[in-house]
């Protein structure tokens, strides 16, 4: 469905919970399995990078938030 959420910028739907859940079965899994990726589809809060940054504090990985790229430049002075 288009247009549900159309402002991604603000919450529409708190997922604190569902973090928590997510969170809690990640530290069960710890020890048995040696790497992990997840990936967060989270339109409900309107931006999935924070949701990773949360995610991360939640399971005790530092929250770091990624360096913003620069933009390179077209033409090169000579």
């Amino acid at each position: 469905r288009r247009g549900v959420f159309p402002d991604f910028g603000r919450t529409h739907r708190s997922r604190d919970d569902d973090l928590q859940h997510w969170a809690e079965l990640l530290h069960t899994l710890e020890g048995i399995v040696p790497r992990g990726f997840a990936f967060i589809n989270n339109q409900f809060e309107g931006h999935s990078p924070e949701s990773v940054r949360r995610l991360r504090g939640l399971v005790g990985q530092s929250p770091a938030r990624a360096p913003v790229p620069q933009q390179g430049r077209l033409l090169l002075e000579s």
